[in-house]
């Protein structure tokens, strides 16, 4: 793997563990990480309650506040929903059609251009 590509994904890998401690802390129990499907991948499913949230992690090195957050476009949320259908059509994962929880779509962003990474958090961004 190239250098560039690889500080990516280790910068990447070090935002989605941020962000899965961080919905821990706010009492979500992390169903799922990574998620790939042809059309699309949900990089967090984390349910709380009744609701089941599909995370986007957006981390970044450099950038001020909600460069991370600004990431997704239309393109990435079409992707993400048509991801979550299919997440939870599927039967491994144990939810009944005729009684879906309320699902949410989030957005997690990491800034670590400090010493400090921040979080940024936006539930139910769309």
């Amino acid at each position: 793997m190239q250098d560039k590509t690889r500080k990516n994904k280790d910068l990447g890998d070090r935002g989605e563990a941020i962000a899965k401690r961080h919905l821990e802390s706010m009492g979500f129990r992390i169903l799922d990480r990574n998620v790939r499907y042809k059309c699309g991948e949900i990089d967090i499913v984390a349910k709380r309650g009744r609701e089941v949230h599909f995370v986007e992690v957006k981390a970044r090195a450099v950038g001020g506040v909600g460069a991370a957050l600004e990431a997704v476009d239309g393109r990435k949320r079409r992707r993400m929903r048509n991801a979550a259908e299919l997440y939870l059509k599927d039967p491994r994962n144990k939810f009944n059609e005729m009684k879906l929880p309320p699902c949410y779509f989030s957005v997690i962003g990491i800034n670590c251009d400090g010493e400090r990474p921040r979080v940024e958090c936006l539930l139910d961004a769309f």
